[in-house]
């Protein structure tokens, strides 16, 4: 039984908790305790907040869940509701407890992901076009959460490449689930994969996969708190990095949906480790 719990937390999407660490990394104070130890616990608590948000999105989806070969082994479809429901509000709870104890300004942030997961859940999900909207704001509200912790406010330039980032990801993910299900299964298990078509999302990931690129480029020229150096290396691997997850994704669809897993292929791995060091070099040593 606990092993099924962890299991639903699913530890492996919490990668897009990672954002919280964003500020320290782009405001250069990585390595200042004070600092870390706020966007540590706002990744926590992000965590438990992502953990509810899926728990009740398993107990809404459990009977497509079923017939759906991606989620058919859905851990929440064979637990009792009462104890998902109690768990996931126990979850959103000590998060906002610990949240307005510790960081009160960032109790909205960590609220409002709850409330967009819902709307996601119960509704949105189902809207074209809303859904990817709910998404986004899901990503921002990450963002903002990790920013406000230090009590600063993100440079519009670090939030627009990682909300088309988000946008990249998100129509990876759509059209990773359209060629393992086919689109008429796809569409009966949510309706809004009648507008998601396999060559609309192929259209929209080149073009959230280059508006990412063009806005680091842009931020690469207007930045003023990395060496130009250090940046304009980490510009090819960027461009490998996009390319790679985008082939990848398309060849193996499994890895569209954990996406995690494609750090395990070694273009993609090299590549983000090549710009973290890069990045932790000038914040280290210049």
């Amino acid at each position: 039984m606990l092993k099924e719990l962890v299991r639903s937390f699913r530890v492996d999407h919490w990668y897009k908790n990672m954002l919280a660490f964003l500020g320290i990394v782009f405001e250069r104070r990585i390595f200042e305790i004070a600092y870390f130890s706020h966007a540590f616990l706002v990744f926590i608590l992000l965590c438990m907040v992502s953990s509810a948000n899926y728990i009740l999105n398993d107990l809404v989806d459990i009977k497509k869940d079923i017939t759906n070969q991606i989620k058919e082994q859905s851990i929440f479809a064979r637990m009792n509701n009462k104890i998902s429901i109690s768990i996931a509000i126990s979850l959103v709870t000590a998060s906002l407890g610990f949240a307005f104890l510790i960081l009160p300004q960032v109790v909205i942030f960590i609220l409002l992901l709850f409330i967009l997961g819902q709307v996601y859940n119960f509704y949105a999900k189902n809207v074209p076009i809303l859904d990817i909207i709910i998404l986004l704001l899901m990503y921002v509200s990450r963002i903002y959460s990790g920013y406000i912790s230090l009590d600063v406010v993100p440079f519009i330039l670090i939030v627009l490449p990682i909300v088309m980032l988000a946008l990249f990801l998100i129509f990876i993910k759509k059209r990773s689930t359209l060629l393992i299900l086919g689109e008429s299964k796809a569409y009966n298990f949510r309706k809004s994969y009648r507008f998601y078509t396999i060559k609309r999302d192929d259209a929209m990931i080149i073009i959230s996969g280059l508006g990412m690129a063009i806005l680091y480029v842009i931020y690469f020229i207007i930045n003023e708190k990395f060496n130009k150096i250090i940046l304009f290396l980490t510009i090819p691997a960027v461009f490998v990095l996009i390319f790679k997850v985008m082939r990848i994704t398309r060849l193996t669809p499994e890895l569209g949906i954990f996406l995690f897993k494609t750090l395990k292929r070694k273009a993609v791995f090299i590549s983000s480790i090549y710009i973290a060091v890069l990045y932790f070099t000038d914040i280290i040593f210049l």
